[in-house]
């Protein structure tokens, strides 16, 4: 039997520890700048436990998310519904039967709680090598057809994963009457990430990598939405995509998938640029920055041009 996972991350520690020094990187909450171990940031108590969907719930999903994506990508959304569904199938079964097992009870419990957690755990092994790889300024895992699968899974998943896409997605789909949009969220959550990164998979021969490197003195800060498309404005719906990752205090990624043909390249980003992608960043953010050093969380902090 495992052990029942609490302290659940929106942000991958492993990600967050490029940041820190002996340890501990910079936080800004509401104005005020802490230290702290990716341990004890960007995580939330029971972030991923399944709740369960009723008949109303699960038509929902299976209009809006099934029917509603490509062809192609129907029967993977729809396989996705099984395994959370099933913990509650089987906990309604056990409690008809009539009898009673303590280790079967925890057994179940422990799995709701940690079906969705274990499933980002193991995009994150997928992902690992190819967040190495970028940190080193290395493309060459694109020309994998697997590997490039999994990369694009990894980045749809660090997108979609994160409170901030929560509340905005649960936001917009709350006039659906009768609907429990909040327990239907992990299951839509994987339905959505499985698909935008079947999405940019197929964008492949568009991508243009652009590494930007900060100068002197200039710091790429992340936070609690590491990931946003650059070509949103919030007054509307963008037609092109183009994703910003920082992936240290000093190398971000722009992943631009609408781009005229297949290309990567490399350059200093100027200060101004830093400071705005920063500020960008900031505001996409539902609350939360981390950075290596105080000064760069305060200044993207600051209001400014975009």
């Amino acid at each position: 039997m495992g052990q029942k996972k609490r302290r659940q991350h929106h942000v991958w520690k492993y990600y967050l520890k490029t940041w820190t020094t002996k340890g501990r990187l910079h936080a800004m909450r509401a104005g005020r700048i802490f230290r702290s171990s990716p341990d004890n940031v960007a995580n939330i108590r029971d972030f991923y436990r399944l709740q369960e969907m009723s008949p109303v719930d699960l038509d929902f999903v299976w209009r809006f998310a099934v029917e509603g994506s490509a062809p192609h990508l129907r029967e993977v959304a729809a396989g996705w519904i099984e395994p959370f569904v099933a913990p509650f199938e089987m906990r309604r079964l056990y409690e008809n039967s009539g009898h009673r097992n303590e280790d079967f009870e925890k057994q179940i419990d422990i799995t709701l709680n940690n079906l969705e957690e274990d499933l980002h755990a193991k995009i994150e092994v997928l992902g690992r090598p190819h967040l190495d790889e970028l940190r080193r300024g290395e493309t060459s895992f694109m020309d994998d057809d697997e590997a490039f699968v999994h990369f694009c899974w990894f980045m749809a998943s660090q997108q979609m994963r994160t409170p901030v896409m929560m509340n905005v997605s649960q936001g917009a789909l709350a006039g659906f009457p009768g609907v429990n949009v909040h327990a239907c969220w992990g299951l839509l959550r994987t339905i959505f990430s499985s698909n935008i990164g079947a999405g940019l998979n197929r964008r492949r021969e568009k991508l243009k990598t652009t590494f930007l490197d900060a100068g002197s003195g200039m710091e790429f800060i992340t936070g609690d939405q590491p990931v946003f498309n650059v070509r949103a404005d919030g007054a509307q719906e963008p037609n092109e995509l183009a994703l910003f990752y920082p992936l240290s205090p000093k190398l971000a990624v722009v992943l631009d998938f609408d781009s005229d043909a297949r290309a990567a390249e490399r350059r200093t980003a100027t200060d101004e640029e830093v400071r705005n992608l920063n500020r960008r960043l900031f505001n996409w953010s539902g609350g939360v920055v981390y950075g290596a050093s105080a000064g760069a969380l305060e200044s993207a902090a600051r209001p400014g041009e975009e």
